[in-house]
């Protein structure tokens, strides 16, 4: 109990301390496997931190955070280990600290006691609430003075609480990780419910398994709220493929506050109500965006010119080097030795940007994981020649030039012009007086000749 009040009086004041840095919003954009999941990957490592043990407010936030009412009261009770009025729960501070995190200063009381009376025993003889509206799931009870108390019959329910109660008491220890930051994927069904908010279905505490919708806060909004209440440490938010979603759609009036100069504190700072709970909102000065691009997909449409002049854009490109220095960590038994990764993807995508554009070059993550030649081949056969197909149309005859099979001994040729004439003749008796149509066949014998690689180049 001692511990966890000091923990609230810490953060209390690690509220009024300013942000540790500046905040970003980039865009890393380039063409399939040049490093930019994995770069964000990367930058996720400078939002993680390893808790020191005083650092005991950050880590009450990060335990009570995705509790639900019913579990934070029964975690109350676990740890006054007596009967309480509602007042006396309401004030506790692991219930402070759920309401600091929901940004909730109304109507508290009331949801306290509708939990209580909703998860009280049917038999009870103090609690008058409806028992069609009861929870199977039975927790508390009261006496004739109105004190509430947790039933023993509960505790093997709530033993898993009991465990968190025990580590919260115990408080951060060194080995205690923190990540300061969300992730998340835009595709097409991506709305600005899940990013900011809006209605979501929930069950209700288990009540007789009955569904309620109740408004949700989505996974932007919950970051902000985690990094306004803890203004000393950097948060971020990774977006994975951010030009799949509808962004207008999903960033929707937000679109403003994300703006560096926009944001909570600073001289031009704006603040919007949302739509759903009517609250208002700004985004705070510690938060970053980090997002990923894919140039070569056709299929989506730009990012409009609102958005973008918010965000910085950084080109990945190939990194031929990194594909050299792999070369050297190759086994001892590896039969690449007269293979040159490096060169060899250089040089198509040196082809493929005179034909397609610099915006279709292959990434050296192609590449990255090959130890042996099975890998090149199986790179080659089921992600470099269906990529390239997907590039040119299926227009073979560029494929041709750019694994340079048109200078190769058809042998050793991975795509292969078939002779239409004697086709033509086996299958019509003649050669019909009409166009034909070039045939290609992929030659899945050369694709396990070395030769055939070397000769790309």
């Amino acid at each position: 109990m001692k511990k966890t009040k000091q923990a609230l009086k810490s953060n209390a004041t690690a509220l009024s301390v300013l942000p540790v840095a500046n905040a970003v919003n980039q865009i890393f954009y380039g063409a399939p496997g040049t490093g930019k999941t994995y770069h964000l990957q990367q930058i996720q490592q400078q939002y993680t931190e390893q808790l020191a043990q005083q650092d005991h407010a950050t880590f009450l936030i990060e335990k009570i955070r995705d509790l639900s009412w019913r579990e934070v009261i029964c975690l109350v009770f676990l740890e006054e280990n007596r009967l309480l009025r509602v007042p006396e729960i309401l004030n506790h501070p692991l219930m402070r600290c759920k309401v600091q995190l929901t940004n909730r200063q109304e109507n508290m009381s009331q949801t306290i006691w509708a939990t209580l009376m909703r998860h009280s025993a049917l038999d009870s003889m103090t609690v008058k609430y409806n028992p069609d509206k009861r929870s199977s799931l039975a927790l508390f009870d009261k006496d004739d003075a109105g004190l509430w108390f947790l039933l023993s019959s509960a505790r093997d329910d709530i033993s898993h609480l009991a465990q968190l109660l025990k580590i919260i008491e115990r408080g951060a220890q060194a080995a205690e990780v923190i990540q300061r930051y969300s992730f998340v994927t835009f595709h097409q069904s991506y709305s600005y419910e899940d990013f900011v908010e809006g209605l979501r279905p929930v069950l209700d505490d288990d009540e007789n398994n009955q569904l309620r919708y109740e408004i949700r806060s989505g996974i932007f909004v919950e970051l902000c709220e985690r990094a306004r209440l803890d203004p000393a440490h950097a948060y971020a938010l990774f977006i994975d493929e951010i030009n799949r979603g509808n962004l207008s759609k999903i960033f929707g009036e937000l679109i403003s506050l994300i703006e560096l100069d926009k944001r909570q504190g600073k001289p031009d700072a704006l603040e919007v109500t949302l739509p759903y709970s009517q609250r208002k909102f700004s985004v705070p000065a510690n938060v970053s965006i980090y997002a990923s691009m894919n140039t070569t997909d056709r299929s989506l449409s730009p990012i409009d010119t609102a958005l973008r002049r918010r965000f910085e854009f950084v080109e990945m490109q190939p990194n031929y080097e990194l594909l050299a220095q792999s070369k050297l960590h190759y086994p001892a038994s590896s039969d690449l030795a007269g293979l040159d990764l490096s060169q060899l993807l250089k040089i198509l995508n040196a082809r493929i940007a005179l034909l397609a554009g610099r915006d279709y070059v292959l990434g050296h993550a192609f590449f990255c994981a090959v130890q042996c030649f099975a890998d090149v081949q199986a790179v080659m056969q089921h992600k470099i020649i269906p990529l390239l197909q997907e590039y040119f149309f299926d227009d073979w005859q560029k494929i041709r030039l750019v694994l340079n099979d048109h200078r190769k001994p058809v042998d050793l040729q991975f795509i292969q012009l078939s002779q239409t004439e004697q086709q033509a003749i086996a299958y019509f008796g003649e050669i019909p007086p009409v166009s034909l149509q070039a045939i290609y066949h992929l030659n899945v014998k050369a694709l396990t000749q070395l030769e055939a690689y070397q000769l790309i180049c």
